[in-house]
């Protein structure tokens, strides 16, 4: 083959391999900016209570902001969970979507009879805020040699009173003062009696499931 030949061959394969560099570093270049328009954020997660019992029901919260800490609202927090791994993403799951409020903050509901899990919530970012991934953090002893089993069916149950500071019997057992949050209750059917100096003792039935907590308002009268 002659040199002529070889050139006339090797020159289009230089102008492809040039065409193909340019338009890789302008796509480099156009993704750079869009990211650098884009306010980066912050997404902090927490636990309320902070170390619920197996016993408990719980709440998934935290606030979105700007980097400049400006409040977020009305954007898309996504709540994952895994019982396998903190740091396996693939084993992650989808759990619920929340928007945040005027303030920033999300919150989600975990029922009584969650699993140990890791959890974690998402910012999937939008034209103008860049998208942004909680810390990983554990929940009924995820990770741990002592993971929360749970043993029987148990659920809560919140109960207020009118007016408030009564004392709270569950089954005849004196628990606390209203408004209180009876938690540990099996499954099934319980009586509450509210009593406060200066008014009549008001009883009812409760019915208790792990599915969701249970809330109760009874009205004292003199």
């Amino acid at each position: 083959m002659s040199r002529v030949r070889l050139i006339h061959i090797q020159n289009p394969l230089r102008l492809m391999a040039i065409i193909c560099l340019i338009v890789v570093v302008s796509l480099i270049a156009a993704t750079a900016g869009v990211s650098a328009d884009k306010t980066q954020t912050n997404l902090t997660i927490g636990l309320s209570p902070a170390e619920p019992s197996v016993n408990e029901s719980f709440h998934v919260s935290g606030i979105l902001s700007s980097s400049d800490g400006k409040p977020l609202g009305n954007k898309h927090i996504t709540l994952e969970s895994s019982e396998k791994s903190a740091t396996d993403s693939e084993s992650f799951e989808v759990l619920a979507t929340k928007d945040t409020d005027a303030e920033g903050k999300y919150d989600f509901f975990r029922p009584v009879d969650t699993p140990p899990e890791f959890l974690r919530v998402k910012f999937l970012g939008n034209d103008n805020f860049a998208p942004i991934m909680s810390k990983v953090i554990s929940a009924r002893g995820a990770g741990t040699d002592h993971p929360q089993v749970i043993t029987e069916k148990v659920g809560t149950v919140m109960i207020y009173s009118t007016p408030a500071g009564a004392d709270v019997y569950v089954d005849d057992i004196l628990r606390g003062v209203s408004p209180y949050h009876a938690g540990g209750l099996s499954e099934g059917t319980h009586n509450v009696t509210l009593s406060k100096a200066g008014y009549q003792n008001e009883t009812q039935d409760v019915y208790i499931s792990p599915k969701f907590d249970a809330s109760l308002t009874i009205t004292l009268k003199q």
